[in-house]
């Protein structure tokens, strides 16, 4: 397992994931996320770096070929934020960008369909 990523997955409904993200400058990407049986979606992005990044999702329909969701987070060291995709789609990523050496934590939230099904 890579110490950088943590995931977990409980009973189908809910599912969490905390990834790094470490740039030396240009863009860093997380791996492809399915989105497709997702009631809710929150990304959560925290610079954890010492220099300025921007944190942006983007969308796709097959995994493969993407559009940027028209959000971006402008995050200063330390600071935090979120991002709820704008559209639906079948799969999602998150990408953050710098043009310095940064640094980003993400938790991806997802809440699945599945949910309503199984009252409190």
């Amino acid at each position: 397992m890579n110490p950088l990523r943590g995931e977990s997955i409980i009973k189908g409904d809910f599912y969490e994931s905390t990834i790094y993200l470490q740039m030396l400058k240009g863009e860093s990407f997380t791996d492809v996320f399915p989105t497709h049986n997702a009631r809710a979606v929150t990304v959560f992005a925290k610079n954890t770096g010492e220099n300025s990044a921007s944190i942006f999702l983007q969308n796709s329909p097959n995994g493969l070929d993407f559009v940027e969701d028209p959000q971006s987070l402008e995050l200063e060291a330390g600071k935090m934020g979120y991002l709820v995709p704008y559209i639906f789609s079948k799969y999602t990523r998150a990408v953050a960008r710098s043009t310095q050496t940064a640094s980003v934590c993400l938790w991806v939230q997802i809440q699945n369909h599945s949910y309503c099904q199984h009252p409190l």
